[in-house]
């Protein structure tokens, strides 16, 4: 361990405060106070409960305090203040009203602490929380957020333990000690708000830059504050002393600002924490700061801010702050909070342990026999001889419990080898896939043994290929030798001699990076890929419990990886067999379909031409008749084998398109007057609308009008009974749309997003009845996207179809080839 010189230089500081707390210890027991209590009630300022009435001089609870010393009392804290001056035992002269009568007394001052509770707490949990501040400076002195934790750490201690005494406002000695109490107090809230935010990230790089000035203004009002309160007190002021109250209420109220902002930036990162490590770490931190300032705050500062008392004594309230270095302790020792690495044992866990239930049983035993003696006179003794066998009896099944709890965060595998097994196999068992079994292998090891890294390599091909982790993050991958993989094969475990206690396992000796590795065998003894650790430590070993743990943990997973690899082959099968059927299906229905779709304009070709031959006395009309019908026929069976072909093209990846700048408003005209022949032949209605406008696009002429030609052929082809086709061309928002629009059959909604795949038809009755490959939208889509535009449809069952088309309304002249 290295320190820096700032390091040396704020442990001299540390130890600084530490004498100062300590030195003041003899001015905190003998603390004079008032033989009553006094509270704020109605704006004025009364006796409360009588706690030693020998000293009080009559005094009843309710009177009104006029007067201390001739001074008038309009505050309950002034007479802490003033009797703070004065050593115990001295008479004061006081003036009280009763009803309406004033009367006036004296009353002896007593010790303000009656008993060592206060005093003992303060210090056990003072330092304690010191304990952990100089902790984090010795193992992080250079990170920002762990100085910045460290002083308020040692802060807090200092505060806890250098609570107010009696003082000598003449003596240097009591400007020093309330000086250092002063900043403590300052330094807590403002070193924890300025922890939150440079933790975990850095949020305000300038407050981080301008740190030292928050240092000299908490030295600056730390002192001002002990100088105005002293100066009050030696010359017993009313006037200062009430601003020095009102002051220190403004502080408060700043503290309860800056600790539950701080708290709130903690929970904020929390919740934004990038993994779950990470968020497990925070919720230690945060619970810890939670649970040990929340009471502080709303038990001790607010009831003192609005009531001037408080709800319960100041060290029940103090006790919670042990919180606090437990939940860092926690996330130190199991998260390496600001990547701390401490070598720790059950034996040194188990030893703190144990020292702290010994306090904690000395301190429950103080709180229990301090409350019976201020309540009972004759019998306390007794009942406290029997109250603290009691407590005997409920510590020593705590702290087996407590040492379990211990096991069970920081040495699971340790602590219940075969739940932690079972829990984990149970855990493997619900993967429905290699990367989630993956995942899940990975999971249940980081969660019991305890490491920096977990990963999980799968074999591949070239070698073992990073599939999952946690912890600090692995090589993606490395191609292991043939010794490796012999060892791998013929051992359960191989590690390395330092990271092992027992003799058991395989020590590793070969070039591999990683101290613990486990493989994952099948039945035959095929590698399928690797489990690797990389202790949280340099020199960190592990136990037989966890080494069997990981052993047992591996070979589960490997069966079960070894059955979802089966499962997956037997899946592909069975998917590459229906996958042949289909297409085989597809294939006889394509030719079908292929052969329908020819058969009827070559039958309807050969049977005009053969009237043309054989009736030799038709007239000019008929005869013009029968050529239409002989050309529709055969632009209809070029269409037919032009989609084919083109399909084949595209299939194959080597359709081209020539793009020049053409009118599309043309092109829509030619394709209409080509489907001249079928819309009369099926006694059908066609409507051209040209919009002018935007008629320019950069395409393929020929690509376009096929595409075209193709929805005026299937809105003709599924208009059975409505036979209305409307076909529009308009500009909008830059692009050029083509509308093609029937009052046919329709598509049913669940069919929509399938129409453009390749041999794809619909699954309905009425479409059956209908030819067609399924290729003429496809390749209408192949043509639309070459263009760079878009297709869309849309469809009402029963009432019609609308295929709309968006081109690119600006020329680009160059050649595509998709």
């Amino acid at each position: 361990m290295h320190l820096t010189s700032r390091a040396v230089f704020y442990l001299i500081l540390d130890c600084f405060l530490l004498v100062t707390s300590l030195v003041n210890v003899p001015n905190v027991v003998h603390r004079p106070g008032v033989p009553f209590d006094v509270v704020a009630r109605d704006g004025k300022v009364v006796v409360g409960a009588i706690h030693e009435a020998s000293a009080s001089a009559g005094i009843q609870s309710g009177d009104m305090l006029v007067a201390w010393e001739g001074k008038p009392v309009p505050f309950a804290e002034l007479i802490e203040y003033l009797a703070d001056r004065v050593p115990v035992g001295t008479d004061v002269p006081i003036v009280i009203r009763r009803g309406t009568e004033e009367i006036a007394t004296s009353v002896k001052l007593v010790l303000y602490y009656r008993s060592l509770r206060f005093l003992v707490i303060s210090l056990f949990v003072g330092i304690a929380v010191f304990g952990v501040g100089i902790f984090i400076l010795l193992y992080h002195p250079e990170d920002l957020s762990a100085r910045a934790l460290h002083w308020a750490m040692i802060t807090m201690g200092a505060t806890i333990m250098g609570t107010w005494g009696a003082v000598n406002t003449a003596a240097v000695g009591a400007y020093i000690v309330r000086s250092v109490w002063f900043i403590s107090y300052l330094g807590v809230a403002v070193s924890f708000l300025f922890f939150t935010l440079v933790f975990p990230i850095i949020r305000f790089p300038n407050v981080a830059r301008y740190s030292s000035l928050l240092v000299v203004a908490v030295l600056g009002l730390g002192i001002l504050f002990a100088a105005y309160q002293l100066s009050a007190m030696e010359s017993a002021s009313i006037e200062k002393l009430k601003v020095f109250q009102l002051l220190f209420d403004v502080f408060h109220f700043s503290l309860l600002v800056f600790v539950g902002g701080g708290l709130l930036n903690i929970a904020r990162a929390t919740l934004l924490a990038a993994n779950i490590e990470e968020r497990r770490k925070m919720y230690w931190v945060l619970w810890g700061l939670f649970i040990g300032a929340v009471p502080y705050l709303l038990l001790h500062i607010l009831p003192q801010l609005v009531l001037s008392r408080y709800f319960i004594p100041e060290e029940f309230t103090t006790i919670f702050f042990l919180a606090i270095p437990f939940g860092f302790a926690v996330a130190v020792l199991k998260y390496h909070l600001f990547d701390v690495e401490v070598m720790i044992n059950r034996t040194i866990v188990y030893g703190v342990i144990s020292f702290f239930i010994v306090a904690g049983y000395a301190l429950v035993v103080l709180l229990v026999a301090s409350i019976l003696g201020e309540e009972v006179v004759f019998e306390r003794y007794f009942a406290v001889a029997v109250v603290t066998l009691l407590i005997g009896l409920v510590v020593n099944p705590l702290r087996l419990k407590l040492q379990s709890v211990v096991d069970e965060i920081l040495f699971p595998a340790r602590a219940n080898f075969r739940r932690a097994l079972t829990s984990a196999e149970a855990l493997l068992q619900r993967a429905l896939n290699r990367t989630q079994l993956f995942e899940q292998l990975v999971k249940a090891v980081h969660d019991v043994v305890p490491a920096g890294t977990v990963a999980v390599y799968e074999m591949q091909a070239t070698g073992f290929e990073r599939v999952a982790y946690r912890g600090s993050e692995p090589s993606s991958s490395f191609a292991p030798d043939k010794w490796t993989l012999g060892e791998l094969r013929s051992k359960p475990l191989l590690v390395q001699a330092d990271v092992v206690r027992t003799k058991r396992w395989r020590v590793l000796t070969g070039p591999m990076e990683w101290p613990v590795c486990i493989p994952l065998c099948s039945q035959v003894n095929e590698v399928l890929g690797i489990v690797v650790l990389k202790p949280r430590l340099a020199h960190e070993a592990y136990d037989e419990e966890e080494l069997s743990f990981l052993v047992s943990v591996a070979s589960q997973g490997a069966d079960i990886l070894e059955r979802l690899i089966l499962q997956e082959k037997i899946i592909l099968a069975q998917e590459e067999r229906l996958r042949l059927e289909e297409l085989s299906n597809l294939k006889s229905y394509f030719i079908s379909s292929v052969s329908h779709e020819l058969r009827m304009p070559l039958t309807s070709i050969r049977m005009f031409a053969e009237m043309l031959r054989l009736q030799k006395s038709l007239s000019p009309k008929r005869r013009r008749e029968y050529l239409e019908i002989i050309e529709g026929e055969s632009d209809r069976l070029s269409r037919l084998i032009g989609n084919i072909l083109d399909f084949a093209k595209i299939e194959r990846g080597v359709r081209e398109y020539h793009f020049t700048t053409v009118n599309a408003g043309q092109i829509v005209k030619k394709a209409a007057r080509a489907m001249r022949y079928q819309v009369l032949q099926q006694k059908a209605s066609l409507r051209t609308k040209l919009t002018k406008g935007a008629e320019l696009v950069s395409a393929d002429a020929d690509a376009l009008e096929e595409a075209v030609l193709n929805l005026l052929s299937n809105a003709l082809k599924y208009s059975i009974k409505k036979k209305e086709i409307d076909l529009r061309v308009y500009p909008g928002q830059g692009k050029l749309v083509i509308e093609v629009e029937d009052r046919g059959i329709g598509i049913p909604e669940s069919e929509l997003p399938n129409i453009f795949d390749r041999f794809y038809r619909v699954r309905d009755d009425r479409t059956r009845q209908v030819g067609g490959a399924g290729l003429g939208l496809a390749v209408v889509k192949h043509i639309v996207e070459a263009h760079g535009g878009t297709i869309s449809v849309k469809s009402v069952l029963g009432r019609g179809t609308n295929f709309r088309i968006e081109l690119p309304a600006h020329p680009k002249h160059h050649q595509r080839k998709p």
